[in-house]
């Protein structure tokens, strides 16, 4: 076993005109990413995050808007810490240069690195 995640098989995605390296992400950049998901939640009322459950989407209530902005702010976290390489070699990997990509090979990338980042059965607690 690696000591560290950037030392695991990486895989590589092939696109159209290039192509991605994706990593494992660390213990680090996962535990950040939960603390950015759970603290979207914070200070909400329990009526809010009921009506979460049955929401209707033209009746949002005003404590969910920034929500949406925050979990692509996660995406972005997850993408740029996933990505080792890219073919575009004379733009670093950025949480910025993540927001350029397309939609399609955006949401290859995500869910590859969501794969790739699984627990295994043996891992998850009950």
């Amino acid at each position: 076993m690696a000591l560290f995640s950037k030392n695991k098989p990486t895989k590589r995605i092939e696109f159209e005109g290039g192509w991605v390296e994706l990593q494992y992400l660390s213990k680090g950049a996962k535990d950040e990413i939960a603390n950015r998901l759970s603290s979207m939640f914070a200070g909400m009322d329990n009526e809010v995050l009921k009506k979460m459950d049955n929401f209707d989407k033209d009746d949002v209530p005003a404590a969910m808007i920034g929500v949406v902005g925050k979990v692509q702010e996660v995406e972005y976290y997850k993408l740029s810490n996933a990505i080792k390489s890219w073919s575009e070699t004379d733009i670093p990997v950025t949480v910025e240069s993540v927001k350029d990509l397309d939609d399609e090979v955006f949401d290859k990338i995500s869910k590859a690195i969501d794969e790739m980042n699984k627990l295994k059965e043996e891992e998850i607690k009950n």
